[in-house]
């Protein structure tokens, strides 16, 4: 005999209320808004963000390079418009730092993982959202979307969909569920 199966947790959405609230919040601090913008609209990992340096971004093909994620694989993202110049507009006014790592602390050395869950409470305590959505957030840089007033996952998987389309999994699934497929 064998045990029931648990129920799996549901994923958690952003509206696009609390995603806008998100964002505005860390718009005067150039290195939050781009941390926020890679989280809402690539999906990658603490651990990946935090890992990230400056030559995984390619300025002429506006591409991140996610190296040994998940199953140790490289992946390459293609950032949105907005993700793109929040990472152009925070680089220009980066630190000089030895490090090559992409995002640094306030004391000019690299971000830590704890320091972006940190990062991240302070803007969801802030923005007065009251859903569980750490310590991973991420959503889809599918603009029709959002227009369409559709919730953006807080939580998903980013996988390549190589049979039907260039975009990750997850971004598919949303456009999927969202078109009641």
């Amino acid at each position: 005999m064998s045990a029931p199966k648990r129920e799996r947790n549901g994923r958690t959405y952003l509206t696009p209320d609390e995603y806008t609230r998100l964002l505005s919040l860390a718009g005067s601090n150039l290195r939050d808004y781009a941390i926020l913008q890679m989280f809402l609209q690539t999906g990658i990992r603490v651990s990946e963000l935090c890992n990230l340096s400056i030559s995984d971004m390619d300025l002429s093909d506006r591409t991140l390079t996610i190296g040994q994620g998940k199953g140790m694989a490289d992946r390459t993202i293609e950032l949105e418009k907005k993700g793109f110049q929040a990472l152009c507009n925070y680089l220009a006014s980066r630190p000089p730092s030895v490090f090559d790592v992409l995002f640094l602390n306030y004391q000019g050395e690299p971000i830590s993982e704890r320091g972006v869950q940190k990062l991240l409470a302070k803007y969801v305590k802030l923005s007065g959202i009251t859903k569980k959505i750490l310590p991973t957030l991420c959503g889809t840089p599918l603009p029709r979307i959002r227009q369409s007033g559709a919730c953006l996952p807080i939580s998903c998987s980013i996988g390549w969909d190589i049979e039907t389309s260039p975009l990750p999994r997850s971004m598919c699934t949303l456009a999927n569920r969202t078109a009641g497929k």
